[in-house]
């Protein structure tokens, strides 16, 4: 029985060894996370992700108020519409 023994390599970012297909891997995650970080500061993003998130704090009072009886599910049916038109 033989088995096929790679050749050990430092892991980027780390004190230990491994192959180098965990290496490929711990650097193209790193990557990714680092783009992500980028992507995630633009200031685009940023305004998306602030009106998206006031959105869905809109939407879901509007459902808390239906749950609570305080108004018609047809009105938070009107409601939540005009949320999602603004």
């Amino acid at each position: 029985m033989t088995t096929e023994k790679k050749d050990m390599v430092e892991l980027t970012g780390s004190n230990g060894k491994g192959t180098e297909d965990i290496d490929k891997l711990i650097q193209r995650e790193q990557k990714q996370a680092a783009y992500r970080e980028d992507y995630n500061k633009k200031p685009e993003v940023v305004e998306r992700r602030k009106a998206y998130n006031a959105n869905k704090n809109k939407e879901n009072q509007i459902v808390r108020m239906v749950i609570k009886g305080e108004i018609t599910k047809e009105e938070g049916q009107k409601r939540l519409a005009a949320v999602g038109k603004s």
